[in-house]
């Protein structure tokens, strides 16, 4: 025990040595005295105006905090599916390699292991206060709501370490259905407390639910461990700091990829691959592209959704415009990757069809415009409620993304043939209707009616490219 307690704390200090020689080499690079004092100014500044914003709100944060009791229990289950979320690529204790190689004998490492458990505990404190302090001096929220939602927060997350620490070892697939069997556990949990007992003992049952998971796991915390999926992961985590990135312009990369893709491969995917096929060959190329812009991709598409989200509830007009702006997000994010996709070598190594790539573009995308479109339908259904009118908006949005990306395509890959193309004046003039039909959408209803003729252009024959 005092031997594992005595390699933790020599591993901690000369990891805490090294990151501060990085850190003191990047801000001498940075910063000077007068910039420093510079920095510390705005920064008290800033400070001072966000609470001057924050004040003119204070009778909205009284509303909430008298609201607020009752959704307490939504936290924990936000931060119990957030767990079985992040157990898909991290395991949440940090055991590092030099973890690994210091702790050569099993029991050994057993006690180290249980220090950074604890470290992790630890770590989670520490940032609960810092959230804590942060909503004490900046908003006028009652000292004993915060310490009541930082009491929650840090029980639950500290129950919460261990269960994603033993998610994360198990395969994808059984990964999958274990969420789906949480999220059917807790719907009716949440049924039933709704309709038989008080509010809080939601609470409560979340609470002792997840306690007696961690003394069930307990005694398997070390069984069955993928010892170099987490040492890749958590290394990788560790040296990733953002500032000496950006300082020195380098990226932290895991030595290996992550084995999650793997654990989904399908039957389908395993047998020999279709050749024959005219569009095959190119949407694995997109696959493999998208892929390797996964985090551009995802970042431009959250912000998409976080717009139609926001701007819903701020009258028609608005609603209209987040749905132009999100499909327009969308289309320049899309042509982009398509253009950016002819830059792969492979592709350079097989004859061109263009027609063959731009049709396997499109079902690469139809995805991602069946979520836009599953969040229209939501956001659809929370403020206009079910309607025929509802129907024909989610044809109007669905059709106009698909016909605008569709439009956007076809110009990009004539373009492509010919640099000196000049789009038809029906080309030019389709996408602006088509922005005005969205934005006038919300607050005209009859103008849906118009779909009937993107419908009529999406069928029509087109010419072939």
């Amino acid at each position: 025990m005092s031997q594992a307690w005595s390699v933790f704390l020599f591993l901690r200090k000369n990891r805490i040595k090294k990151k501060q020689k990085l850190y003191n080499l990047a801000l001498g690079v940075a910063f000077d005295w007068t910039i420093s004092i510079y920095v510390g100014f705005y920064i008290v500044v800033l400070m001072a105006m966000v609470y001057d914003a924050v004040s003119q709100f204070e009778n909205w944060f009284y509303s909430i905090e008298q609201l607020a009791d009752q959704w307490i229990p939504l936290m924990v289950v936000a931060l119990m599916v957030r767990t079985i979320i992040l157990s898909f690529h991290s395991p949440g204790i940090s055991f590092s390699s030099a973890d690994w190689k210091a702790a050569t004998l099993p029991i050994l490492r057993q006690y180290v292991w249980l220090f950074t458990y604890f470290e992790a505990i630890l770590k989670t404190v520490i940032w609960s206060f810092g959230l804590f302090l942060l909503a004490f001096i900046l908003t006028p929220l009652s000292t004993g709501f915060l310490l009541k939602c930082l009491m929650i927060l840090i029980l639950t997350n500290c129950l919460l370490l261990l269960p994603q620490w033993y998610l994360y070892q198990i395969e994808g697939k059984k990964k999958v259905i274990i969420f789906l069997l949480v999220t059917v556990m807790l719907a009716i949990i949440r049924f039933v407390y709704l309709f038989v007992l008080p509010f809080e003992g939601f609470l409560y049952s979340l609470l002792a639910i997840i306690f007696s998971f961690n003394l069930v796991i307990w005694n398997k915390r070390l069984e069955k461990i993928n010892w170099q999926s987490v040492i890749e992961v958590v290394d990788t985590k560790i040296w990733s700091m953002f500032f000496i990135q950006k300082m020195s312009k380098t990226e932290t990369k895991p030595v290996q990829k992550p084995i999650l893709p793997a654990l989904f491969r399908s039957a389908k995917e395993k047998l020999p691959f279709p050749y024959h096929h005219e569009t095959m060959i190119y949407r694995k190329l997109w696959k493999i592209n998208f892929r390797q812009e996964k985090a551009y991709f995802v970042q431009t598409l959250g912000v998409s959704i976080i717009c139609l989200v926001l701007l819903s509830f701020r009258g028609d007009l608005v609603q209209g415009v987040s749905v132009a702006i999100a499909i327009f997000l969308f289309n320049k994010m899309s042509t982009s990757y398509f253009q950016a996709g002819f830059k792969d070598r492979l592709l350079h190594a097989i004859p061109w069809d263009m027609k063959a790539i731009k049709k396997a573009y499109l079902q690469r995308m139809t995805v991602f415009m069946g979520l836009i479109m599953v969040v229209l339908a939501t956001l659809l259904v929370i403020t206009e409620h079910l309607s025929i009118w509802v129907f024909l908006q989610l044809l109007l949005y669905g059709t106009s993304l698909y016909v605008l990306l569709e439009l956007k395509l076809h110009i990009t890959v004539k373009k492509m043939n010919d640099k000196w193309y000049t789009p038809t004046i029906l080309e030019q003039l389709i996408s602006p209707i088509i922005y005005i039909l969205l934005i006038s959408s919300f607050a005209y209803n009859l103008v849906s009616i118009f779909v009937i003729i993107l419908l009529l252009y999406f069928f029509l024959p087109k010419k072939a490219i």
